[in-house]
């Protein structure tokens, strides 16, 4: 049985001598004087942080946070932003005094100056988290640089080689920690052979590599820089020296001072749950088969409990749950908002509707939070929302509606809306009983999609007298409200229309219409040539009452 402590120091022993003493015997020499302290300085800082880090003993929750590698918006991704924003200066600088060197080589120091800031910025947000599959996007990102930076390097001589080469083994190693490790959090052994107690958190090493194999590439391109100017003048010395702290009053701002809805582009909310939990802000972008749900949750106190979460696409109508996500909450912190600095969790979850799904149905998206108390799970109750709830612990985010295949346009279509909806088909029977059901059938198209709720009219008018009665209820019933039409929906419902007794038996014309159940207006239609239908009312047959 091994400890993982001892585990992590070996590790870091096993990473961090050879990579400094190449650097120092190698690479160091080869430097100038303002280019070797700020190769000097970053090293220092970070493994200073590492080592506080893995030995501090935290006497409360914020130091904890404070100190730790795998959280945002502390002193470890402060200092991580700093050092890739240094990154990206030293190669701006570097291609700014190239004067030189060949135009794609300055390009080429350009681009990686101003990716080396992008990434900067989003080390210290974690803003690339929003992104579904993120990593396939840095790894093609990765891969890029690796090809450019060999094409540059290709015909160039030695002494470039040897930058070249100090920067692509920075990239390997900061690759393999942001990738290889981001998938295994923990690392509890092999098998019987070996025993890590505790497990090993697997961030540790993946940030530590992060931090050796950007500073690696720091070293590179302060190589490139002492090609491009030996002896660069006292302002240029200055700006070097001063970008850090710079870059500090850059990212301040930028983390305290905008809201969550602003960097996260998400919805607000104020939804807030039983124990000080609540919802600040979410964001749901839904696919053809699946849906993702960036989630912003805080809590009013530094919570360390078991707190997870579940999504759930629910029927509207049938109420049942037809697909769900359960998981524990990831408590990272990633926003820190002003005014009393409250902590805020960013959650990423992924909901894949079943194959077996039917589809043109209504679904909710609902969240509820729960607290895991020795091995059972109690929901919390919601205590305040501006949401609507489907109970007293789950709350509505939004809806959902899968997809279905279109069907071939009808050519002479009943009736055309001027909201894109058309009315293709009606099935109606020639008679009918009074009293007792009349089945009507009607075909749907949505040329477009749709956002408000409609109500469909019908409207029997009795030949000779004009009087008439009247049934309305939703086009395809309550399973798929009108709000919830996309362009290219093919759909049909059939209606069970309770005749009234007392109807008077008689031959009537039967017509048909949309109308707005915000206002009550009807929606204007015309027929399948275009002329207008009196009244928004469209013909769809006649048929006889019998008493």
């Amino acid at each position: 049985m091994i400890p993982s402590q001892t585990l992590i120091r070996v590790f870091l022993l096993l990473l961090y001598v050879p990579v400094c003493f190449i650097v120092f015997r190698r690479l160091m020499p080869r430097l100038s004087q303002m280019s070797r302290r700020l190769a000097a300085i970053p090293l220092a800082a970070h493994l200073v942080v590492i080592v506080v880090s893995l030995e501090l003993q935290p006497s409360s929750s914020f130091e904890y946070w404070l100190w730790h590698l795998d959280r945002e918006w502390n002193i470890p991704s402060t200092l991580a932003s700093i050092q890739l924003a240094l990154v990206g200066a030293v190669a701006i600088a570097a291609a700014w005094l190239a004067g030189e060197r060949r135009p794609r080589e300055r390009l080429y120091l350009l681009a990686i100056g101003l990716l080396f800031l992008i990434m900067a910025r989003d080390e210290y947000g974690n803003l690339h988290e929003l992104i579904p599959h993120w990593e396939w996007m840095y790894a093609a990102l990765g891969a890029a640089l690796v090809v450019t930076t060999l094409l540059v390097a290709w015909p160039g001589r030695r002494l470039h080689w040897i930058w070249h080469g100090c920067f692509l083994a920075g990239l390997a190693i900061s690759g393999i920690g942001a990738l290889a490790f981001e998938a295994e959090r923990q690392f509890c052994g092999l098998g019987d052979v070996l025993i890590v107690e505790p497990c090993l958190d697997m961030y540790f090493i993946e940030e530590s590599m992060e931090f050796a194999g950007i500073w690696l590439a720091l070293v590179a391109l302060l190589g490139q820089f002492s090609l491009s100017s030996p002896a660069p003048t006292r302002r240029v010395r200055l700006a070097l020296y001063a970008w850090p702290v710079i870059w500090l009053l850059v990212l301040i701002p930028s983390g305290y001072i905008l809201p969550i809805t602003s960097q996260a582009l998400a919805q607000p909310a104020a939804i807030e749950f039983e124990s000080g939990w609540g919802l600040q802000a979410y964001r749901i972008e839904g696919g053809e088969q699946d849906l993702s749900a960036h989630l912003f949750l805080s809590s009013r106190a530094w919570d360390d409990s078991v707190i997870g979460y579940s999504l759930h696409l629910v029927d509207q109508v049938r109420g049942n749950s037809i697909v769900s996500h359960n998981t524990y909450l990831h408590q990272r912190l990633e926003f820190l908002l002003a005014p009393g600095y409250l902590p805020v969790y960013r959650q990423w979850s992924k909901l894949t509707v079943p194959a077996a799904a039917v589809p043109n149905r209504a679904l909710w998206i609902t969240l509820a939070l729960w607290r895991a108390e020795d091995g059972v799970f109690l929901p919390l109750p919601v205590i305040a929302s501006g949401h609507q709830q489907l109970n007293e612990t789950q709350v509505i985010l939004g809806e959902f509606v899968l997809k279905a295949a279109g069907t071939p346009r009808s050519m002479a279509p009943v009736a055309l809306f001027e909201n894109g909806l058309a009315l293709e088909q009606v099935r109606l029977p020639e008679s009918a009983q009074a009293g007792q059901m009349l089945d009507v059938t009607f075909w749907w198209r949505s040329a477009k999609d749709e956002t408000e709720d409609l109500a469909q009219f019908l409207h029997f008018v009795r030949a000779g007298s004009g009087e008439w009665w009247g049934y309305d209820q939703q086009p395809l019933g309550p399973r798929l409200p009108t709000r919830l039409w996309y362009r290219g929906l093919a759909d049909s419902e059939t209606w069970a229309v309770p005749l009234p007794p007392d109807l008077k038996p008689g031959r009537y014309q039967v017509f048909t219409g949309l109308y707005r159940r915000s206002d009550q207006k009807r929606v204007p239609a015309s027929d399948a040539n275009g002329a207008p239908l009196v009244d928004a009312r469209a013909p769809v047959g006649a048929i006889t009452i019998m008493a």
